[in-house]
């Protein structure tokens, strides 16, 4: 089996090959790459189209490539994953919409980190929709920690850990579900003392849910 991975920044590369792996190693990836989308993103709000189209560039390509599914691994473009799905003829799934589902079926005071704004607001406005299809009630509040995406951009992965850190344990006593809402900020949770409160990461949640997308395709 082919999983096509598709990046926005190197860093979110590591976690879900992790996830991968832990769940069968067999299994063959793919990782498709334009980092220059997180300098765009960092830029434009909203999305703009030029955007977008690279992305569907490059589930195109990994469709042409023998992909068997496509999981999209940065969060700010969850959003627009129907309109991409119109491009390819395989399963594609956002980075964070399965763990976010078992979010918003917790209910509760749901506090979201992110390190950029993009993924802030894009998390956000995810969760509030998934309430409502759902009739669920959550009340989701969202914070930036800022400065850890440009530690780990320049390699300093502790620093980047430990800010991410600091905020889970203000976070603790303030809300009832914490979410890492970027598969780059997942390494924080290796080295995290105990926490009282659940922390939800999508990595592995993510990559189970395209394998079952792409089982479930194939018996159709």
């Amino acid at each position: 089996m082919k999983i096509a991975l598709i990046h926005t920044t190197v860093n979110s590369m590591s976690p879900i090959i992790k996830a991968f792996n832990k769940i069968d190693a067999t299994i063959e990836l793919m990782n498709f790459l334009d980092e220059g989308l997180m300098s765009d993103l960092k830029k434009n709000s909203p999305i703009e189209f030029f955007m977008l189209k690279r992305i569907i560039t490059m589930a195109e390509n990994a469709e042409k490539s023998g992909a068997d599914g496509i999981l999209l691994a940065c969060s700010a473009f969850s959003p627009y994953v129907d309109v991409i799905k119109d491009f390819v003829n395989i399963p594609l799934l956002s980075a964070d919409m399965a763990m976010l589902e078992k979010v918003v079926s917790m209910g509760g005071k749901i506090g979201v980190l992110t390190t950029i704004e993009a993924a802030r607001s894009t998390t956000l406005q995810l969760i509030k929709e998934l309430g409502d299809k759902n009739k669920t009630t959550v009340e989701v509040e969202g914070e930036i920690v800022y400065n850890a995406f440009d530690e780990l951009k320049n390699g300093n992965k502790n620093q980047h850990d430990r800010l991410i850190q600091n905020k889970i344990k203000e976070f603790s006593s303030k809300y009832d579900v914490i979410v890492l809402a970027q598969m780059s900020m997942n390494g924080a949770l290796e080295s995290l003392d105990p926490c009282n409160k659940p922390i939800f990461s999508s990595p592995e949640i993510s990559a189970r849910k395209i394998l079952e997308e792409i089982k479930e395709e194939r018996v159709k």
